[in-house]
């Protein structure tokens, strides 16, 4: 009862998603209902899941419903999935697309000569081969093998029984790889049997259909490798999956690359069921279309169309609307004018799949000329802009660029048969293009567009000119030039008798050859029929070979005081208060221009324009023009380190001087080539001083050692030292010895200032100490042993409680002795007393008078 409400749903109008949902049930219960191994059955129904890959729409690589993918033998970058831009029926198929790399995607350390990815399915549990209907399309599939690089290798369809014994379809490029025998009773997985069939060579690059009777293959006989021809495989064994492979092939001789990309299609596998199939899908689907110009003018009634299936068969006799149609891709042809019928159709301008169910607008690559009325100019592929020139009885005259690749046709109407056809002002030979009297049609076949002209007349007009230097050189390999009427540019080659009397024709000349407005470097009208010699205001100059110094406007003199490789200066005197343009050519980009001392700015006053290797100098007056375009290098890193290899860097102070003495801004950035020097400082004071030169990264050792483990405190030589030793570091005093050349300049990092410093054991008073870099330099003519005395080490420090002591102790006594002076002029003199001597066990006693306010 569900199987008979499904199959009636099914078989009315669905849509797309409801469609897709019915065949999915369908297939499911089909799937349930297989007839075992040997029983009787009334159906032959597809045992593959979405065999129409119409699931998910897009390219993409992943999943596939009801499919699985393999790489374990794939080269990195090979992709599998969907593709809805290339089917034969309905909407999309499955891509398996091969990449060049030769890197295992497995095991990407290792490369690959041979390998393949695989699409594939694993059929219901108890699928036998016996179950396979026996009939000649029991494999039934679409492939489309597009060659990849060099050629396509190998295209393979794969049979694994549950029993590992295999069983191949082989299409396979014999001339490259031979016929690919590879019949053994033990040579397939797990030591079992295999039997290939080699397929006739398939079509390429477009659709083929393959059909096998896969039940009588996997029993019948095969003939091994030496001519014995052994019983086929059992039936009785279940079929485990089906594979889609594609190859890659590296010939390792020749080093060439072989690949594919193989589109797979309503890939279908019967077998005996007791479940009818689904229903056809309804042939309910239409076409509908408006072909418009370039205008948007319909031009329906202008062409013919015809509309093709997937396979390349025409659909004969259908009318737009019409919901007859099955659901597969199709492809409309269009043809201008309505002649067609030839193979190959010299006429047709359109190809291209179109959708199905909806009316579409669709342009044409046809544009409107009035040479013929109601003519056209039509293209085959897509022309990105078209300009029409002229277009009159004597000629149709247009450019067109392209907007795609591949060969182009193009159709053009016109009033009688052409004289000549050129292209870029070469003209075509008579085998490019045709002339159709009947329809008064000119054809052109091209591989590239551009200025196209058809002459149905000739003109006896013509104009010649030759350009010159000021010194009366020729130029006209130099320049550029471009001729102009009132309707604007005309396309001409020197010596073309095609332009018209009655007209005004105007010259523009520019420099270098590029046709820019900025390179605008003369104008003028030019009369017909005659050679006229213009001079334009340009003076050879050496900085570049055959370069040259090009002004706008006339000028009266140019002096060229320098002209090498690395400078140009000149001056030059104008003719008239116009502003000027300047054109230069320079060997390489410039760093800077001056005129009359001042500096320009760039990208205001000037540019440098390196696809042409030319300098543009915009100013208002002339004058000495001074620009500077030397080359410009990296120049060494220099670093430098102390006597026991540590870095210095961060406590040194560089700096880097040009050939005049200015420091130069060192950001890491190319420095103009000239004569650099390297100083580093220590502290303020000079210690290292070498030219740069273009030489490798250096690593320079200075006569630094460090003093102690305090951070950035050292003893630094100015002058090659062969050992510096410290033979004593303490508060008191700080001693050295230093040996290697001398005069020399010694700085030393110290804590507070010295109060002396000897050499060998004698003082020196040739040093001076830095308060705010806590530093001390020595100029000596010697060197020797250093010795810096902080304090006297001899008498301890007193501490300040003591040394108050002792003032106010001083203060007492002196305030006796005057005391005892004025009594003992009023006192008469008393016996003297003796006194003991004074020990350690035993001091001095002192008489301690009190006084008022003094505390005992």
């Amino acid at each position: 009862m569900v199987a008979h409400y499904v199959r009636q749903l099914c078989a009315t109008k669905p849509n797309l998603r409801a469609l897709a949902l019915c065949l999915a049930i369908l297939t499911v219960m089909v799937f349930g209902n297989i007839t075992p191994s040997h029983a009787a059955s009334n159906y032959s129904v597809n045992v593959f899941a979405n065999s129409g890959f119409e699931n998910p729409p897009g390219f993409t690589n992943g999943t596939i419903p009801g499919w699985g993918r393999e790489f374990f033998d794939a080269n990195v970058g090979s992709a599998t999935g969907v593709d809805c831009g290339q089917a034969v029926f309905g909407d999309c198929s499955a891509r398996l697309d091969i990449a060049q790399s030769d890197i295992r995607l497995s095991n990407q350390s290792e490369t690959i000569t041979f390998g393949h990815t695989s699409l594939f399915q694993v059929l219901p549990p108890n699928t036998y081969f016996d179950n396979l209907t026996d009939r000649p399309d029991g494999l039934d599939l679409w492939l489309y093998i597009q060659p990849k690089f060099t050629d396509y290798p190998l295209v393979q369809l794969r049979f694994k029984a549950g029993s590992t014994i295999e069983m191949d379809y082989v299409l396979i490029n014999v001339p490259l790889l031979g016929t690919g025998e590879s019949n053994s009773t033990n040579q397939g997985e797990a030591g079992k049997a295999i039997k290939s069939f080699v397929l006739p060579a398939p079509p390429l690059s477009h659709w083929g259909h393959i059909e096998r009777n896969v039940k009588r293959d996997w029993e019948s006989p095969m003939r091994l490798a030496n001519g014995t021809i052994i019983p086929g495989f059992q039936l009785n064994d279940t079929l485990f999956r089906v594979e889609i492979e594609a190859y890659y092939y590296k010939d390792t001789s020749s080093g060439k690359v072989y690949g594919e990309t193989v589109w797979a299609d309503s890939v279908n596998l019967y077998v005996n069921s007791n479940t009818p199939p689904p229903p056809p899908a309804p042939s309910n689907y239409y076409a509908n279309f408006n072909l418009i110009d370039s205008t948007g003018t319909s031009v329906n009634s202008l062409v013919k169309w015809k509309l093709f299936n997937s396979t390349g068969s025409e659909v004969a006799g259908y009318t737009k609307n019409d919901p007859s149609l099955m659901f597969e891709p199709y492809y409309l042809d269009v043809y201008y004018p309505t002649l067609t019928g030839q193979n190959p159709e010299p006429y047709r301008i359109f190809h291209e799949r179109i959708r199905l169910n909806m009316t579409l607008t669709i342009p044409l690559q046809m544009y409107p000329q009035t040479l013929v009325t109601g003519g056209y100019v039509a293209f085959n592929n897509t022309a990105a802009s078209l300009n029409l020139f002229a277009q009159d009885n004597l000629v149709l005259n247009f450019t067109a660029t392209r907007g795609s690749t591949g060969p182009y046709l193009i159709v053009a109407d016109a009033p009688s048969r052409p004289l000549f056809v050129t292209l870029n002002n070469t003209a075509l030979a008579p085998t490019q293009w045709t002339y159709d009297q009947t329809n008064s049609l000119v054809r052109m076949q091209t591989s590239d567009l551009g200025l196209i002209t058809i002459v149905f007349k000739a003109s006896l007009n013509w104009a010649r000119f030759d350009f010159t230097d000021l010194n009366g050189n020729l130029v006209n390999s130099k320049v550029a030039w471009q001729l102009y009427n009132a309707s604007g540019s005309v396309p001409y080659n020197q010596g073309d008798v095609n332009l018209r009397g009655g007209q005004a024709y105007k010259l523009n000349v520019y420099y270098p050859t590029s046709s820019f407005q900025i390179y605008l470097v003369k104008t003028r009208r030019v009369p017909l029929n005659v050679t006229t010699n213009i001079q334009l205001a340009m003076i050879p100059e050496s900085s570049t070979s055959g370069g040259y110094i090009v002004f706008n406007n006339t000028i009266v003199s140019i002096n060229i005081a320098i002209q090498d490789t690395s400078h140009a200066n000149f001056t030059a005197t104008p003719n008239n208060n116009s502003p000027y343009s300047i054109i230069m050519n320079v060997p390489r980009k410039v760093l800077s221009v001056q005129r009359t001392g001042v500096t320009l700015t760039e990208g205001l006053d000037w540019t440098f324009d390196a696809a042409n290797s030319a300098i543009r100098i915009t100013t208002n007056q002339l004058g000495t023009f001074f620009i500077d375009f030397r080359p410009t290098y990296i120049y060494p890193v220099v670093t430098f380190h102390d006597f026991q290899g540590k870095a210095v860097d961060p406590i040194l102070t560089t700096k880097i001087f040009d050939s005049k003495g200015n420091i130069v801004n060192n950001t890491g950035a190319p420095l103009p080539q000239d004569n650099y020097t390297l100083e580093a400082y220590f502290a303020g004071y000079l210690m290292y001083k070498q030219s740069l030169t273009t030489s490798s990264n250096q690593n320079v050792q200075l006569s630094m050692m460090p003093i102690g483990t305090t951070q950035g405190r050292y003893i630094a030589i100015n002058s090659i030292i062969t050992s510096i030793t410290i033979l004593e570091n303490n508060a008191a005093q700080l001693q050295f010895s230093a040996v290697g050349e001398s005069p020399t300049l010694i700085i030393v990092s110290v804590p507070s200032k010295p109060l002396t410093i000897a050499l060998d054991g004698k003082t020196i008073n040739n040093w001076t100490y830095n308060s705010t870099t806590s530093t001390i330099a020595i100029q000596t003519s010697e060197l020797g042993t250093f010795t810096l005395t902080f304090s006297d080490s001899r008498t301890p420090p007193i501490p300040v409680v003591y040394v108050g002591a002792a003032i106010g102790a001083i203060a007492l006594v002196t305030a006796g002795l005057i005391l005892w002076e004025r009594t003992r002029s009023k006192t008469p003199t008393l016996p003297r007393v003796e006194e003991k001597p004074v020990t350690k066990e035993q001091p001095k006693s002192k008489t301690r008078t009190p006084r008022k306010g003094q505390r005992g």
